[in-house]
């Protein structure tokens, strides 16, 4: 173990090190658990409607992930590019990402929210053949989908704290958006202190009203934190910084839109072995963010430690971030794949009631739990390719593995082998493996340590 690493481990786990990296870990940790949170209380909310709305909010919300996912980009785009100049000492450019990302954010964002409402009686029945899935789905998805320009400029201001190091503001901004979340949504869903019993529905709105909430108290913290060279003017925007932006953020983007679609296609293939299975998935993926989440909170500190290193010209540093980054986080979410393995059931019974959808979430679970023994590996170098500029680079490898293998082994497997659930998990935990296994190529290779931005 200790001849794995090409530096020594007292230079890797240095305490002021692992001092450096959690204080600009540990507010993303704490801002994707608390998303964590949301989503787990959210599930076991709306559990306790039924099957039926359980599955919706599912599928619903894995398209509304497919719908955002073009503005996803912007945020590691703004993120990597502001530590970048960070890192360059270059103040008087700090705000030139935020302001560029913002603008296209809003040029693209209102328009495609306005085209999208008209079409969700056709986009909800794509995923679900059950007409009570479809029906509770098409009403929350018609207000949660008011809220697309919003998320994205959300995405676009964690961007930017990230690369600043000010990560405590994104953890502020999640806290009081998931915790007006979870009091709205108990109020709005079961019609508490007046309000009318709103089910599905009031769970949107809860969200939409806490994605506006968090807007606004990003562009406060942003005047608050503003330096003396920031101005919120078009005038910012070169064809240069226009072309370095869109560089990052396309191969961003496309990625998102499969990788999302690609989790939507699962659930398609999910909803032909039935409501149970859909609503049992629900949960599984839920709980799979769970771990997932923290991971990539872990990998937006790598991009940003990676990203100024490399601004400074220091390309050791920035192999010795990732390291760092790479064992705490593979320490963390070892542990809760422990947790998963031995105690299933007690994880399963916490979402929902039905004993048919938690018999079988069980195994499946166990299977997760295994997955966190090497997916958090390849989390890590995922973003410390991105760190280094490489985003056409872990666009293609997520693409490739999953519309390559794990989405066609899966259909094959449902529609000519008569798979089960539990089969579906092995080919998940192999698909992760292998992609694992892709970015760990793309990291020995070292070209990511060039890329000029």
């Amino acid at each position: 173990m200790l001849n794995y690493f090409p530096y020594p481990l007292h230079e890797i786990l240095a305490r002021w090190r692992i001092k450096h990296v959690m204080k600009l870990a540990l507010p993303i940790i704490g801002g994707m658990s608390s998303q964590t949170l949301l989503n787990l209380i959210d599930t076991a909310m709306v559990g306790r409607l039924g099957a039926h709305d359980v599955a919706a909010v599912g599928i619903t919300s894995i398209a509304l992930w497919v719908i955002v996912s073009p503005l996803q980009g912007f945020s590691s785009s703004v993120q990597t590019l502001t530590a970048r100049r960070l890192g360059e000492k270059a103040h008087t450019r700090l705000h030139e990402a935020l302001i560029t990302g913002l603008y296209l954010i809003v040029l693209i964002a209102f328009p495609m929210t306005y085209i999208l409402y008209n079409f969700i009686p056709q986009i909800v029945p794509f995923f679900s053949g059950d007409s009570a899935v479809v029906h509770i789905g098409i009403g929350y998805m018609g207000i949660r989908i008011l809220g697309i320009p919003f998320v994205g400029m959300n995405f676009a201001f964690r961007g930017f704290f990230n690369g600043l190091h000010k990560s405590s503001v994104y953890l502020q901004t999640l806290l009081l958006m998931h915790g007006t979340n979870i009091a709205l949504n108990y109020v709005l869903i079961f019609g508490k202190f007046g309000f009318p019993r709103m089910e599905s529905k009031g769970a949107a709105l809860a969200s939409l009203i806490a994605i506006l909430l968090g807007t606004c108290n990003y562009l406060r913290l942003l005047i608050k934190h503003k330096t003396p060279h920031f101005r919120f003017t078009p005038k910012l925007i070169t064809s240069t910084l226009l072309k370095n932006l869109l560089s990052l953020s396309i191969p961003m983007s496309i990625m998102g839109i499969f990788l999302s679609f690609g989790y939507l296609v699962f659930y398609r293939i999910t909803a032909i072995l039935g409501t149970a299975e859909l609503a049992a998935t629900n949960i599984l993926v839920n709980l799979m963010l769970a771990c997932f989440l923290p991971a990539l909170g872990m990998g937006l500190a790598t991009i940003s430690l990676v990203s100024k290193s490399l601004g400074e010209n220091d390309p050791h540093s920035a192999k010795i971030w990732s390291y760092s980054t790479l064992m705490i986080t593979e320490t963390f979410l070892s542990i809760i794949g422990f947790l998963f393995i031995l105690f299933p059931r007690f994880w399963i019974q916490i979402f929902i009631d039905d004993p048919i959808v938690q018999a079988l979430a069980i195994v499946p679970l166990v299977i997760l739990g295994f997955m966190q023994f090497f997916d958090p590996l390849g989390i890590i170098w995922m973003h410390t390719l991105m760190g280094g500029g490489a985003n056409k680079q872990v666009m293609k490898y997520t693409i490739l593995v999953q519309w390559g293998l794990f989405l066609p082994g899966t259909f094959l497997l449902i529609q000519y082998f008569s798979g089960t659930l539990t089969g579906l998990w092995v080919l998940m935990a192999l698909y992760r493996f292998i992609l694992m296994g892709t970015f760990l190529r793309g990291f020995l290779k070292e070209k990511w340590l060039s890329q000029k931005i």
